[in-house]
């Protein structure tokens, strides 16, 4: 996988819709259509947010930078977002680690919510 460019530095700090505030720590793509966004957020614990709450800020955090990642036509990206309650490698499994992730297509623009 490599780090792709795009949206805002990942030091630079988002609020949420929660009131929470998180940063990108990272941008992955593999030449797909599939495209990752790790964000952090300090002393995040999912099962402290109400999932109604939670899916507004993974919906918000992609909506933030859906319109970078549109094809030609607008579609066919698929967008992974992640919240953590700290940096961790990718594809390494740590159970100290606190984290929560959602996947979206985009359509327009608009990111939808891909229930799995």
């Amino acid at each position: 996988m490599a780090l792709l460019a795009g949206g805002a530095s990942a030091a630079e700090a988002v609020l949420l819709p929660s009131g929470r505030s998180a940063e990108l720590f990272e941008t992955i793509g593999d030449g797909s259509d599939d495209i990752r966004l790790r964000y952090v957020s300090e002393g995040f614990d999912p099962q402290d947010v109400d999932p109604e709450v939670l899916l507004l800020d993974m919906t918000y955090l992609c909506e933030l930078r859906a319109a970078t990642f549109e094809n030609g036509n607008g579609r066919g990206r698929q967008i992974t977002v992640s919240i953590a309650d700290r940096p961790a490698e990718f594809g390494v499994l740590n159970t100290d680690i606190r984290q929560s992730f959602e996947a979206f297509s985009i359509d327009a623009g608009t990111c939808i919510w891909e229930a799995f």
